[in-house]
């Protein structure tokens, strides 16, 4: 038995994609995840062995498609049963595209457009430091 039975009886139950927030997942478990489900996009990986949580959601038939760290959710998606149809070789998730710094000066240009200019810096200087220290959780 494992401490992270619950997410398989949970997904058990699921009919196709499941997307789920990192607090609904600690509901669901009843304590709180690691840090490292946080800090580390590995943690949600699909290669089960030593990492009992993986253990739950490929047993349940569902695989980790989208880790996005930032918003904290997580997408598991049901397995292919034909062992032909799957990809060879090692298969992970996809993880959340970050923007780029061509997206956040085009996003802050507009809105310092739409603000007549005031604070555009300062405004930058905001997202990027949340930004780094959004990875670093």
């Amino acid at each position: 038995m494992s401490k992270y039975d619950p997410l398989f009886h949970h997904l058990s139950r699921s009919h196709g994609a499941v997307e789920l927030a990192f607090a609904e997942i600690e509901a669901i478990l009843g304590f709180p995840l690691p840090k490292s489900a946080r800090r580390h996009a590995a943690w949600w990986s699909n290669s089960g062995g030593t990492h009992v949580q993986s253990e739950a959601w490929l047993a349940a038939g569902y695989r980790t498609e989208q880790v996005d760290r930032l918003s904290e959710t997580i997408r598991f998606v049901p397995e292919r049963l034909d062992a032909s149809l799957r990809p060879k070789g090692f298969e992970e998730m996809q993880q959340h595209n970050f923007p780029t710094a061509a997206d956040i000066d085009a996003a802050l240009a507009a809105d310092n457009t739409a603000k007549g200019g005031e604070f555009a810096a300062q405004a930058k200087a905001d997202f990027l430091s949340a930004a780094v220290a959004s990875r670093r959780v």
